[in-house]
């Protein structure tokens, strides 16, 4: 009766999130306690479209895989510190010479030159977020499309011009956590960004689950 009891009050939140947003969504509880049904999960929504972009038609279903969004910022920043709390990285080195120094980039955000590692991972660079409408439907377009960092923060989605000074304010921009990822690559050593091993992060067991 719990365990029943339980999905119906998950079943109620899922359905309500994607009636309030226009989303699909799942929910997975893990109660050992519960012994056979330790698992409970409920789903809600449709996973091929919505947002107004085109029709609603495969419901959403426990088992389906999320694109994980703007939660990898918690792991992101703790592998900045864990760079930091190895002397890679201080907190206080600018963050263009560490990642777009020589490149392109560089040219475009030459306002970044005084910008810190510490100031990105605070969301006080004034870096423009890129994750706007035009971003939206460029992704709603192509769903099956990787967009690379590059591309992310290349003049198609992220302004080059400072969104304010920096230092002077905070505001969420993803742009920010996209610099710090490259910050991990350049020093993980890898070839391209596809090659970085992201789970790194984790501390022994906490992978696999």
């Amino acid at each position: 009766m719990a365990a029943e009891a339980i999905h119906a009050a998950l079943q109620r939140t899922a359905d309500s999130i994607s009636s309030r947003h226009d989303c699909s969504v799942s929910i997975a509880l893990h109660a050992p306690d519960l012994g056979a049904s330790s698992d409970i999960t409920a789903a809600a929504g449709f996973v091929d479209f919505g947002l107004g972009e085109g029709p609603k038609l495969l419901k959403a279903d426990p088992a389906d895989d999320y694109v994980w969004g703007s939660t990898t910022k918690m792991f992101t920043a703790a592998a900045v510190l864990q760079l930091v709390e190895r002397g890679l990285v201080s907190l206080d080195s600018p963050i263009l010479t560490r990642v777009l120094n020589g490149s392109e980039l560089a040219v475009r955000f030459s306002w970044l030159s005084g910008v810190t590692v510490r100031e990105v991972l605070h969301m006080t660079s004034g870096l423009a977020d890129y994750d706007g409408s035009a971003y939206e439907k460029s992704q709603f377009a192509q769903p099956q499309h990787d967009f690379t960092p590059m591309e992310s923060l290349s003049a198609t989605f992220t302004a080059a011009a400072p969104a304010f000074p920096p230092a002077t304010r905070q505001a969420y921009s993803s742009s920010n956590y996209v610099l710090l990822g490259l910050l991990l690559a350049a020093h993980a050593g890898v070839p391209t960004w596809a090659d970085l091993d992201q789970s790194a992060v984790f501390r022994g067991g906490l992978t696999g689950r």
